[in-house]
This record gives C-alpha cells, structure tokens and sequence, in this order.
C-alpha cells in the first residue's frame, strides 16, 4: 500500500481543524477551562502550518516554508500554554509565541535561510523546547 503525502496532509488540516474548533466551543461553554482555549488554537495553527506546507508549489516559498513553520512553531507553543493552563500555572501569551518570533528573526540572516539544516534544526530545537517544558 502506498500512502499518497498530499491525501495525508489534506485529512491532516481537515482533522486538525474540527478539534481546534471543537475545542474552542467547548471552551466558549465552559470559560473556566481554559486549557481548551489553548489547545484550540494550538490544533488551528498547526492546521493552517500544514495548510500551507501542503500548498508547497501552489503558493510562493516564503508562505510554504517560513510562515508555516512560524504556525507549526506557534502550535507547539500554544500546546505547551495548554498544558500549563490545565495545571492552574501561571502563562503569558508572548511566552507561547516567542518561539515563531526567534524563527522569524532568525530567517532574516541569509546565510541562515540558506542552509536547510540550520533551519531543520532551529525549528525542531524550538519546537522539542516547548515539549520538553510541558512535561
């Protein structure tokens, strides 16, 4: 059986997406959770991170590559404030989202943006970052 990559990351956003929202009516019922406000939003953006990866060709590579790595980022940050949420421990929003501003920053520098494996590694040092502090 072969899997086919774009079929995959379609049911990815599809599935991503109906928890997120999923989550977030939850949420907007019950306000005194609010770890499901940050997995919400974290299954979003990892939706339109994969969006956008799976749009690779259709749309320019600064979209395909840099923002939705930036979402992707974003996601495990969001991830990680949920998880602090559900623990009843103090989180500031910017604390999620400094992750995808240092990736952003860092694309800036053009001998950075340039090598695939500085990007690779930056990307999944930042987001092992986040899972690390959620445990």
């Amino acid at each position: 059986m072969t899997l086919d990559v774009p079929t995959l990351l379609v049911v990815t956003v599809f599935i991503a997406t109906m928890a997120g929202g999923l989550m977030l009516v939850t949420w907007l019922q019950n306000r005194t959770e609010s770890a499901l406000l940050g997995w919400g939003a974290a299954y979003l953006c990892g939706a339109v991170g994969a969006a956008l990866f799976g749009a690779r060709g259709q749309v320019p590579d600064f979209w395909s590559i840099n923002i939705a790595n930036a979402f992707m980022i974003a996601a495990a940050g969001l991830a990680w404030a949920g998880v602090r949420m559900f623990d009843r421990r103090p989180v500031a929003l910017w604390y999620a989202l400094v992750g995808s501003g240092v990736w952003l920053a860092a694309l800036g520098v053009g001998e950075f943006y340039q090598a695939l494996h500085a990007r690779a590694a930056l990307g999944s040092m930042i987001s092992a970052t986040y899972a690390g502090l959620a445990t």
